[in-house]
């Protein structure tokens, strides 16, 4: 910048001072793994070089980011050259230190979801590398947490868990559980609804389920059932009925649930048979019905006998329906 001035007198100085433009402002944001490094003002015709600790200046972009995993414990130093639009170049050197890193500590939490063992663990630092051990099996390389050990895999009684993990610093901690194959005890949530036809069990259980049956009243077990299962409606009495559902989990242990069941629905079996020109309708059993009520045709429900008598010469030709 060139400076001319001249006094009252006619006298005239001239001044040449050399500007460099605004300094390069850095801050540095250092957390667990990482070092970030940001500059302002940028210039977006500006050219950047980095260079760390006394290494070779290569081009880099802001901000800059190091990964304090990849260096050594100490002091270390980067070195910013930063050359704005006008050739004016400035630079900036930050000294930082990687500590110590803290031991490497798992903080774990196990649990049973019914079908699994399940092993959550927090680290304190970065982890590279986990694996685990249950019993005298061979080892499970290169897992994730959480770990989850099928339930169907543990031994009788106590079982030995060895988790180890690596983190990114060498450090290693090794935590070791002992668990056992009892899950909580089998419990089963049952309901039932009626849809017109069939009633509709189904049940709810804390352990995944190996086998399924059921008993109706005094009648033959039912074996290899799912939830839900139907149960039609003209298999029940009249009357109470007794429902038994037992159930073994994958670990062997069982649960039993027994629920009465008050049908009003009366089980009938109908048979038809034509003799010239009619049809007898026979249902059974009928000691039991007090009443019945008929409907030819989707018509009106009357009051009816039986065995209940069609003429066939009084009907149209084609099908026909009957209800009773």
């Amino acid at each position: 910048l060139v400076i001319s001035a001249t006094d009252v007198y006619g006298g005239s100085a001239t001044a040449t001072i050399s500007i460099q433009g605004r300094p390069l402002s850095c801050s540095a944001i250092v957390s667990s793994d990482d070092f970030l490094l940001d500059c302002s003002p940028k210039d977006p015709t500006a050219t950047t070089k980095c260079s760390q600790d006394g290494g070779p200046q290569t081009a880099c972009t802001l901000p800059y980011n190091i990964s304090l995993t990849s260096l050594t414990v100490g002091e270390h130093t980067l070195t910013i050259s930063y050359t704005d639009g006008n050739g004016t170049t400035q630079r900036v050197v930050i000294s930082f230190t990687v500590p110590v890193p803290a031991p490497l500590e798992l903080d774990c939490t196990s649990k049973s979801n019914g079908t699994h063992f399940v092993v959550s663990c927090q680290p304190n630092n970065q982890l590279q590398t986990v694996f685990y051990q249950l019993n005298s099996a061979a080892a499970v390389n290169g897992v994730e947490f959480p770990i989850s050990i099928p339930l169907n895999e543990l031994s009788d009684g106590n079982n030995l868990l060895v988790i180890s993990a690596t983190d990114v610093y060498g450090s290693t901690a090794i935590v070791t559980l002992t668990i056992h194959d009892s899950p909580d005890p089998l419990v089963l949530s049952c309901s039932y609804v009626n849809n017109g036809s069939h009633l509709i069990v189904n049940c709810q259980s804390n352990n995944q389920l190996q086998s399924v049956s059921y008993l109706l009243n005094s009648g033959a077990v039912v074996k290899d059932v799912l939830f839900p299962f139907f149960i039609p409606l003209d298999e029940l009495t009249s009357g109470i009925n007794t429902i038994s559902i037992t159930a073994r989990d994958i670990f062997g242990v069982n649960a039993s649930y027994v629920f009465p069941y008050q049908s009003d629905v009366f089980a009938i079996s109908c048979s038809s048979r034509s003799i010239a020109n009619q049809v007898t309708i026979e249902c059974s059993p009928r000691d039991e019905i007090t009443s019945f009520t008929c409907s030819l045709d989707g018509g009106p429900q009357t009051t009816c006998t039986l065995p209940y008598n069609i003429s066939l010469t009084s009907l149209t030709v084609g099908e026909h329906t009957l209800t009773i």
